[in-house]
């Protein structure tokens, strides 16, 4: 590290992406809406968002070695409960 290397990694947290789209539809609404509820800032993020974490981590000449945890408050977050999540329920 140094002043013309600086290393900083994005760690990001649940997303909608593409990833989903083969998946049933109203339980797909149901992970997306159960997870955005046990989140802080009470949305599941979007691709958009790693990108802008990206271009602050890339454009901010005063940081280095940062691990950016951009989760929407993931990591101080309240668990799903397990009652009402969809991803969790066993089928009958």
């Amino acid at each position: 590290l140094g002043p013309r290397l600086r290393v900083n990694c994005l760690s990001p947290g649940f997303c909608d992406t593409e990833r989903f789209d083969r998946m049933d539809s109203d339980r797909k609404a149901a992970m997306l809406a159960n997870t955005a509820d046990s989140l802080p800032l009470r949305r599941v993020g979007e691709s958009s968002d790693m990108g802008e974490a990206i271009h602050y981590l890339a454009t901010a000449k005063f940081v280095t070695g940062v691990v950016l945890d951009v989760d929407g408050g993931h990591s101080i977050r309240q668990y799903a409960n397990s009652n009402s999540d969809p991803m969790r329920k066993q089928s009958d």
